[in-house]
């Protein structure tokens, strides 16, 4: 069988994790690279090994031999993005979250529904191991029914690590942009992921955050308190929770 084309529409901080994905990958291929900053798309085509780049991410979704692509953009890009990716046939995967309010989800699960290709939203907690170690324990009975889950977030200034350039971080506080705090729509998407992942459909959510100026980066929205009411387990067993 020969490997899945792929191509990254947005070539920013985060697509360096994801085109580690592809080194020696036996069933996907980094193809080719679209990025609007000038020479950019070129550059990291280079740097990845990619055949093909861009500026126009359109000009990537008209290009037959591009398989799929993996959606590396702001949040307020995505419904646009991958509304006109799914059009064009290309197999879709999206950084969470999907949009930056519940309207643009519909939107984007309506075409996915359309589309004869696959669609997903990307989450790496989700292929953490340990998680997936534990909801096995869970779905074969070993632990018995988790009856909460909680989740504590605690952010200071540290020196070192991930180095994530002023652009990466500038619209993600702007809510227009990012949708709302980091700490809830960024980072929290995570979170969010997580805990459906393991406790099933949530009835009903109660919250408070705050949005700061981004001055104590890198997660906006804190303090927050986020509490869950999950759906009892004949509810979630018979998806009316859903």
């Amino acid at each position: 069988m020969s490997k899945v084309r792929v191509g990254f529409i947005g070539a920013g901080r985060i697509a360096d994790l994801h085109a580690r994905g592809y080194s020696d990958n036996p069933t996907g291929t980094l193809f080719a690279v679209a990025d609007t900053s000038s020479g950019r798309a070129d550059a990291r085509a280079d740097e990845w090994g990619a055949d093909r780049s861009y500026e126009d991410y359109r000009e990537m979704l008209a290009d037959p031999d591009v398989d799929a692509v993996e959606i590396l953009l702001p949040h307020f890009l995505h419904k646009e993005v991958a509304i006109a990716a799914l059009e064009a046939g290309k197999h879709v995967s999206l950084q969470k979250p999907m949009g930056v309010n519940l309207e643009e989800a519909d939107a984007i699960a309506e075409a996915a529904a359309k589309a004869d290709v696959l669609f997903r939203v990307f989450d790496n907690f989700l292929s953490y191991e340990p998680y997936r170690f534990a909801k096995r324990l869970i779905d074969e009975g070993e632990i018995g029914d988790p009856l909460t889950f909680r989740v504590n977030v605690v952010n200071g200034n540290r020196a070192g690590g991930w180095d994530v350039p002023d652009e990466s971080w500038e619209w993600r506080f702007d809510p227009s942009q990012s949708g709302g705090p980091p700490a809830i729509l960024d980072h929290g998407a995570h979170l969010a992921a997580s805990i459906y992942y393991f406790m099933g459909p949530v009835e009903r959510v109660h919250t408070f955050n705050d949005f700061h100026d981004g001055t104590t980066r890198p997660y906006g929205g804190a303090p927050a308190m986020i509490s869950f009411k999950f759906c009892s387990r004949a509810r979630r067993d018979s998806g009316r929770g859903r």
